[in-house]
């Protein structure tokens, strides 16, 4: 009778224990998953204090964007040459650390629009005094499946005001009705801020790389569909990759979208001697980077010039491009047609079987840094797919000068309204560039770009250098005028 006295006492022991056990050890699980989460964030973000971090002033970075900045931030210098901006379980977005003396204010590069891990912050990069609608104010009508699908569409504020103008219509995924391609460092990002901050514009943070990467590729067009952000009606889903625009496979691959007869793109381009050696500049600070051909690039930079001034190396690099595109003939004895038919020979042999010595390599250094501001070229293959109607070419000069311009010549490309113009955007003298204020309705801040993201800012190339790399693109600008754009080049005196 004792044995069982005491065995009972005991089963109730048991009993308590597991009642009262089991949500502590859920607590404390939940604790080290959230705290795990975190880690692995920060270890994905690479925001730990490494010996290679450096501490920055955030304030003016955060005043253009709207954000709370707190203290100086520690963050960890990438091997990509940008850095995440270390908050507390917040990402704050990208920033170019591509110079030693990082001035955050001028020379960082905002990826979108200020993200944090919940969605777009609903009190943080709005106006004062800007409120949302609530889930119950819209009145949805749809059965609980949609809105249990739709619960985290509209847990972002500006997501539950664009349903409320769209009443009982259920955004959805479709293919892209713009792409922007390009060109690399010609300020397509830049762009995209702006666009972003139009109602109609809707995409996704980061670039999909979908055609021009075999991981993306390789997974089909369920997957781009995938990549797409939910969108009305009447809202322009849109993506930005600039890698697509010197890939001659792309708009091979482009002509298979479903919606290739309406889709459309837009071509950033810029002075062509400038953006090569931004190019160059980029593929110069890369080490380690995670992309094949990037790294290798950077490789053969600092194995073949690494002792070298970033200008020197840059002029031993593009003679060395010459002499691959120009069949090994001198620049100065060609004429123009002579460069057309020399790089179109080139073109020609990139197909080859792989082994085969004569094939070339256009996407790879030193080819890549002349290839990518051939832009005439790259526009004639988006052509031999698509027709001129579907093509807007942007000249980066007026996205610098008169951003509001180039928004609106956007709209009308899309047969949208001009909800952004000239009259968005004002000049701060003491800044010395563009500020933009946003539409009233659109409930967000005013905000600053930097002048200019550049690493090819205050750097200077020998005249001498400058003139022979623009002989070489002569022709190329000209039938980029003749045959395609209609516009005159000649301000692209850099």
């Amino acid at each position: 009778k004792k044995a069982n006295t005491k065995a009972f006492k005991m089963m109730r022991i048991s009993r308590i224990f597991r009642i009262f056990a089991t949500p502590l050890v859920f607590t404390l699980f939940y604790i080290y998953y959230k705290e795990a989460t975190y880690d692995r964030n920060i270890k994905e973000y690479s925001l730990d204090p490494l010996p290679d971090s450096i501490t920055v002033d955030t304030h003016g970075f955060a005043e253009s964007f709207g954000i709370n900045p707190g203290p100086p931030k520690a963050v960890k210098k990438k091997d990509d040459g940008f850095a995440r901006v270390q908050g507390k379980n917040v990402d704050h977005g990208m920033m170019d650390l591509s110079e030693v003396n990082v001035n955050v204010k001028a020379k960082m590069e905002l990826e979108d629009k200020p993200a944090l891990k919940v969605g777009l912050s609903e009190n943080v990069d709005y106006a004062d005094g800007f409120t949302f609608p609530t889930t119950e104010e819209l009145g949805l009508n749809w059965s609980p499946e949609i809105k249990e699908q739709m619960s985290m569409f509209l847990h972002q504020g500006m997501n539950r005001k664009r349903q409320k103008k769209h009443g009982q219509e259920i955004p959805k995924k479709r293919y892209p009705d713009l792409i922007i391609t390009g060109a690399k460092k010609c300020g397509t990002t830049a762009l995209k801020i702006f666009m972003n901050y139009h109602p109609v514009f809707q995409d996704k943070p980061g670039e999909r790389h979908f055609f021009n990467r075999k991981e993306h590729w390789n997974q089909g067009y369920e997957w781009y569909l995938s990549e797409m952000p939910l969108t009305y009606n009447d809202e322009v889903c849109y993506e930005k990759t600039p890698d697509y625009f010197d890939r001659p496979f792309v708009p091979e691959r482009m002509k298979d979208l479903p919606n290739a007869d309406s889709v459309k793109f837009i071509h950033v381009l810029c002075d062509p001697v400038r953006r090569s050696f931004s190019h160059f500049l980029h593929m110069f600070t890369v080490q380690g980077h995670t992309d094949a051909r990037v790294k290798e690039g950077f490789e053969f930079l600092s194995n073949n010039f690494g002792e070298l001034s970033k200008e020197e190396a840059f002029a031993e690099t593009i003679e060395l491009a010459f002499k691959n595109l120009l069949g090994g003939k001198e620049l100065s004895d060609v004429s123009d047609d002579e460069i057309r038919e020399s790089v179109r020979d080139y073109f020609t042999k990139w197909d080859l079987k792989p082994g085969d010595p004569n094939r070339v390599f256009p996407l790879r250094i030193p080819d890549a840094i002349l290839t990518g501001s051939l832009y005439s070229v790259h526009i004639s293959t988006f052509l031999h797919y698509f027709t001129q109607d579907q093509m807007l070419y942007l000249d980066a000069t007026e996205l610098i000068e008169n951003p509001g311009k180039s928004l609106r010549r956007v709209a009308q490309f899309m047969g949208v309204p001009a909800t952004i113009d000239e009259n968005n955007f004002y000049f701060d003298e003491e800044k010395g560039y563009y500020c933009m204020t946003p539409p009233v309705e659109s409930g967000r801040a005013s905000f600053c770009l930097g002048s200019e993201k550049g690493r090819s800012k205050d750097k200077v190339l020998p005249d001498e250098l400058k003139n022979r790399i623009r002989r070489f693109y002569k022709p190329f600008l000209e039938d980029l005028t003749n045959k395609y754009s209609g516009d005159n080049y000649d301000h692209w005196d850099w």
